[in-house]
């Protein structure tokens, strides 16, 4: 993969070797909301050296990208362009790539960082005596839903209520104190994934890429593959409940109900490979069965439009029974 810098406003004030986090930009012609995201970003104000670049993987419009980035030249970062479309996750494989720091997190171009993830991030970090030592810590985030209420699937009182005691069932399995760190085992992750995305992570860069970044066959759920992957060979990774941006959610591809039947397969058959290959999941394919059937009912309800899906009573009975089957198989059959 090649790529062509085409602002450089690093101001040459920070040495390459001495980056300790590169936030890291994947974007795909969506300027305004990357306007938004940049904003966020230098808003915050790190101790440590940083950089910030933005991969963009759309090789052309470069005219506009340079207008629309002029609000922001008394800023320090880069701007790549892509020489072609190398697909999402291999951009986000470029980023790996291109940035300079140890450390690094991966943006996406709609999501928004607040001033918690600095101070959370830093407060992390100064327990690790060099950037080297440091794995992988994610951090919980705040939910942006921007569709309208219109078109969304409908939430009857019953389905609200079954919301309401799920949440009550999961707080009394979950050990996600806020303001404590937690390891997150290969088991854990099996059962429940813990990011929006990369939104909140950070990672060793030099890590992420010995294990070969993120695989673009894996679309749309090469994120949830690459955590998985992440904990194989690591032992585990660090979480904080503690929320530190705001995951946007909007009309665009990923709701399409192709995009999440593929999202919901895919998460099915990344769990079977771990079947497969992990002593401590050889007997979890049922399990893996039963996370699918909930995802194609909680994706489906949250994700998709009223004209797509409509929750009956049936499902909802459904859904409970289901709920409440993984909730104790995933407390005593996996752990």
């Amino acid at each position: 993969m090649d790529s062509v810098c085409i602002i450089n406003n690093d101001m040459g004030l920070v040495d390459d070797k001495s980056i300790v986090l590169t936030i890291a930009i994947p974007t795909f012609k969506r300027y305004s909301l990357l306007k938004e995201t940049l904003n966020s970003v230098f808003s915050l104000n790190f101790t440590i050296p940083i950089e910030v670049i933005i991969v963009d993987n759309d090789p052309e419009n470069k005219n506009m990208v340079l207008e629309v980035m002029r609000e922001f030249k008394t800023q320090k970062f880069k701007y790549y362009k892509n020489v072609e479309n190398y697909g999402m996750f291999n951009n986000w494989n470029r980023c790996l790539e291109l940035a300079k720091g140890e450390l690094i997190t991966i943006l996406h171009d709609d999501d928004i960082l607040d001033a918690s993830f600095q101070f959370e991030f830093e407060k992390v970090y100064k327990g690790y005596k060099c950037p080297s030592d440091f794995y992988l810590v994610g951090f919980n985030v705040n939910i942006f839903d921007q569709r309208e209420v219109s078109i969304k699937v409908k939430k009857n009182l019953c389905f609200k209520l079954i919301e309401k005691i799920s949440r009550t069932i999961k707080k009394i399995f979950s050990s996600d104190s806020v303001d404590k760190l937690k390891k997150v085992s290969l088991q854990d992750l099996f059962l429940s994934g813990k990011f929006r995305g990369t939104l909140g992570v950070v990672m060793n860069r030099k890590r992420a890429l010995n294990i070969s970044g993120f695989d673009e066959k894996l679309y749309p759920n090469a994120d949830y593959d690459f955590w998985l992957r992440w904990a194989q060979e690591y032992g585990f990774i660090l979480y904080k409940n503690v929320k530190v941006g705001y995951y946007r959610i909007a009309e665009n591809e990923s709701l399409r109900s192709d995009v999440i039947n593929q999202y919901i397969l895919k998460n099915y058959e990344v769990r079977m490979r771990l079947v497969s290959e992990e002593v401590v999941l050889k007997n979890a394919s049922k399990i893996a069965g039963i996370i699918k059937d909930i995802e194609e009912y909680s994706f489906k309800i949250n994700l998709m439009s009223c004209d797509e899906f409509n929750v009956n009573l049936r499902d909802l009975c459904r859904f409970s029974f289901l709920k409440i089957k993984y909730y104790f198989m995933s407390k005593f059959l996996i752990k």
